[in-house]
């Protein structure tokens, strides 16, 4: 009987050790995922009005030599227009990507001026 009621009590303070540790990982994790969104809406917002925010210039700094949901390429997106940087061979191929790129932001303007004007 003894034994039985060791036994009980070890699976019961396992259960609830394992409660109680759950929750607070699981808060911490959640925290730290709210903190990771807020700073990459923070800088797509910036991005997106071409500026950079007081004490955001880390955060682009970072965010910004990542290659994250755009291709591949020697262009780099800084607050103030796409810029290119690379070896002298390939100018020609970035001063056409750069092109490309000034041209799809023009379009993206416009658009934007046009809704605002609505």
């Amino acid at each position: 009987r003894e034994k039985l009621v060791r036994t009980v009590a070890t699976r019961l303070v396992f259960a609830g050790s394992w409660a109680v540790s759950n929750l607070l990982l699981s808060f911490f994790a959640g925290t730290l995922l709210d903190a990771v969104d807020a700073m990459l809406l923070l800088y797509a917002v910036d991005r997106d009005h071409m500026r950079v925010t007081p004490n955001g210039h880390e955060l682009h700094r970072l965010l910004s030599g990542l290659h994250v949901g755009r291709p591949l390429m020697s262009m780099r997106y800084t607050p103030r227009g796409w810029t290119y940087q690379g070896r002298p061979e390939l100018a020609e191929a970035q001063a056409e990507e750069l092109v490309a790129a000034e041209e799809m932001e023009r379009r993206q303007n416009l658009a934007r001026n046009r809704r605002g004007a609505r």
